[in-house]
């Protein structure tokens, strides 16, 4: 993923969780990949990169929570990438998918909140070590 694609997965699912509809319906339009499927790859990046993240922060999980974590996050990948392929547009919007891109949206967001360390409930500084990872990124020139 390239940093802008991270961001804007990031700051969807901080819409999505915080119910701003117009930040949302701004990044909807925003291009390519479409949101659904940005939001499977960021969940891909999350799953790979998790103990990464919180290593960079001294917050590395015990390893049985590591075991556990790794063997379902492949399941549930699967799961919201087969979500995004099948989903179904609004019928009264067509090429409007955006009650997928909210819920694998809100998944994300319970998924950090429960594998990633931080305060109880409070998704903003799981979010921003992503920001922080992004922005470290090198940006390229197309």
């Amino acid at each position: 993923m390239t940093p802008d694609q991270i961001l804007r997965a990031v700051d969807y699912i901080w819409a999505v969780t915080g119910g701003d509809d117009a930040t949302m319906a701004r990044l909807d339009d925003h291009g390519m990949p479409p949101t659904r499927f940005l939001l499977v790859d960021f969940l891909d990046l999350v799953v790979t990169s998790a103990g990464i993240v919180e290593a960079a922060a001294d917050q590395a999980p015990p390893a049985e929570r590591q075991d556990l974590a790794a063997a379902l996050s492949s399941v549930l990948v699967r799961g919201m990438r087969e979500w995004a392929q099948t989903a179904r547009e609004d019928p009264d919007s067509p090429g409007d998918f955006t009650e997928a891109s909210e819920g694998i949206a809100r998944t994300i967001a319970d998924f950090l909140l429960v594998s990633l360390a931080g305060p109880p409930g409070d998704l903003e500084p799981r979010l921003e070590a992503f920001r922080t990872v992004a922005a470290a990124m090198p940006r390229t020139t197309d």
